[in-house]
């Protein structure tokens, strides 16, 4: 586990780490690991990302087309095109305050609820075909990078585009005190 790509808490006070090699856990004097040889429901174990979420789950990106991988309750299972998830290529992935995961894929937005997916494309509404970075912020909008200079937010199921944003990516998104997002 040379490498960490990712960091984060989960409300149990657990600092779990997404590398190369796998999904580790620290509880404060012990790392876990979970890989693909003590795991094998993790479709990689090379990951990129990671999202707890409020409920204690862990939310895996791995490196790739394999879909994204949670962890909840002791219980790993990956998710993928077949369970209903746009592409197997997640490029990012936010959790909003109802416990929903928002995922941009190059194929648009999936929302993923207690297994079921909801998804987004241009044919209903999505302004883009493609979504990179994605962030959801206190007021519940879903804010997303559309790629070619655009900022969409999403909110009460209504999507709006901002355009002439300076670059062509945004690699991610912050919030601060005010609300502002930057």
């Amino acid at each position: 586990q040379n490498s960490i790509e990712s960091i984060v808490q989960s409300p149990d006070g657990y600092l779990w780490f997404a590398t190369q090699e796998g999904l580790v856990r620290f509880d404060g004097t012990r790392f876990t690991v979970y890989d693909k040889t003590n795991s094998p429901e993790m479709a990689s174990h090379n990951l990129t990302g990671l999202a707890a979420g409020k409920d204690g789950s862990i939310f895996m990106k791995p490196q790739g087309n394999f879909g994204f991988i949670l962890l909840k309750n002791g219980v790993m299972k990956t998710f993928r095109e077949q369970d209903g998830l746009l592409n197997d290529n997640i490029f990012d992935a936010t959790q909003d305050s109802s416990g929903n995961v928002w995922i941009g894929t190059p194929s648009g937005l999936s929302k993923f609820n207690n297994g079921t997916f909801t998804n987004y494309t241009r044919k209903n509404g999505l302004p883009c075909d493609t979504v990179f970075g994605i962030f959801y912020s206190k007021d519940g909008t879903i804010w997303m990078d559309g790629g070619q200079q655009r900022v969409i937010q999403f909110k009460n199921e209504t999507f709006t585009v901002s355009s002439g944003i300076p670059g062509n990516f945004i690699t991610n998104f912050a919030e601060d005190h005010d609300g502002n997002i930057w």
